[in-house]
């Protein structure tokens, strides 16, 4: 007879920490629910959560064992068992049993998380960056998800990738120490002295237990910055040439949005059921081009747009140095548009960066389209540029 279920109490327990390079994981795992009265199981139940909680991780796997083989259909006991086996090092182990939660209940997003943290503790990160992925597709404002998938790509050595998840951690949890040292060891890899020095300087302004584990590197960027030619004063140098090739039609799969698109460049899609975000890179990835399709709760009037988009970009591009928007402006076809400019610094070289967002509200949906390219080629490869932007149209809610 299946048990039910019901809820107890929701216990964060701060399992374990693991050095990521100079990153550490904090592995956050949540809440386990007890038997109903009538369950024959709640007793070996119950003596696990006891066991567990009491850091005897042995015993509660025992416990947790007699509870499924009198109710093999207990997804919780599972769940439950892979979290000490997890804290016992047993990732194969704990995999198997968030697996089987997952059979059981596919929308139990705990498992889901735990299944990608343990996959990333055994050094499989294309195993965590997808769990973490239907993490995401099951809560696209799961913070941790974005945060251990940042780890993932860190490992990877994809540290762009790795960057972008780490701020994205920040953005839905601004006070989050970790997550600004995850970005700030990205940055420092790709040769952001600056912004790394930024971001290890914020987490120890959070979280001044870190302050020993990262005075090291502080010292270290504060002492490479003073003795560099600051970024306005050193030369830039040439970025590689975007590539535009052959424009083809993209439609996105939620009918949302549409847009012509270079035929090489590379599509990435991080949408969810309730928005559309696709980013566009070239062949180079030096230009990029970030959409973002949503349904708002109510219609926004322009001013409200103009501030939708101010938050957006200043979100994404504030923390770059140098970095300064322009005025909002009306265009021709009622959209609102917004020039900005930042300076990425790669292997101590300053390269400007220009940008241009826009944001339209159309057939009950808010659209959001941002450029970015290097200064350098601005220029040049503006017509293309915009020929691409003034493809975008917003197509209608579904």
């Amino acid at each position: 007879m299946h048990a039910n279920w019901k809820v107890a109490s929701v216990l964060k327990l701060r399992l374990q920490s693991f050095r990521i390079g100079s990153v550490i994981l904090w592995l956050t795992l949540f809440a386990l629910t007890s038997y109903a009265q009538n369950s024959a199981a709640k007793p070996y139940y119950d003596r696990g959560l006891q066991q567990y909680e009491s850091g005897d991780y042995d015993a509660a796997i025992r416990s947790l064992t007699q509870a499924l083989n009198i109710d093999p259909d207990a997804y919780l006991a599972y769940y439950s068992r892979g979290l000490a086996k997890y804290k016992l090092g047993n990732y194969d182990g704990a995999i198997a049993d968030y697996t089987s939660t997952i059979l059981m209940n596919p929308q139990y997003i705990n498992a889901v998380h735990g299944r990608a943290l343990a996959k990333f503790s055994k050094a499989d990160y294309d195993g965590a960056i997808a769990d973490s992925n239907d993490v995401l597709h099951l809560d696209p404002k799961y913070a941790d998800a974005y945060y251990n998938r940042g780890n993932a790509y860190y490992h990877k050595d994809d540290f762009a990738k790795a960057a972008a998840d780490y701020a994205e951690t920040i953005r839905l949890r601004p006070s989050y120490a970790n997550g600004y040292w995850g970005r700030g060891s990205a940055r420092s890899k790709m040769g952001d002295a600056q912004g790394a020095l930024s971001d290890y300087e914020r987490a120890v302004n959070l979280n001044p237990q870190l302050e020993s584990t990262l005075r090291p590197s502080i010292r270290d960027l504060r002492s490479q910055l003073s003795s560099s030619p600051s970024p306005s004063t050193s030369s830039s140098s040439r970025t590689q040439e975007i590539v535009f090739g052959a424009p083809r039609l993209y439609e996105h799969k939620s009918g949302w949005f549409s847009l012509s698109i270079p035929e090489n460049w590379k599509v990435e899609d991080k949408s969810s059921e309730s928005e559309a975000i696709v980013s566009l890179y070239d062949p180079t990835q030096n230009a990029v081009v970030v959409v973002r399709v949503y349904s708002p709760a109510r219609g926004n009037t322009q001013a409200e747009l103009g501030d939708l988009l101010k938050t957006f970009v200043t979100e994404r591009m504030s923390s770059f140095e140098g970095y300064n928007a322009g005025d909002l402006r009306t265009q021709k076809d009622g959209s609102i548009g917004l020039a900005f400019k930042y300076n990425q610094v790669l292997e101590g070289k300053n390269f400007p960066m220009f940008g241009d967002a826009f944001i339209e509200q159309h057939n009950g949906l808010v659209g959001i389209l941002a450029l970015v390219m290097p200064k350098d080629q601005y220029d040049v490869k503006q017509k293309e540029a915009y020929e691409l932007l003034n493809s975008f149209r917003v197509i209608g809610a579904r």
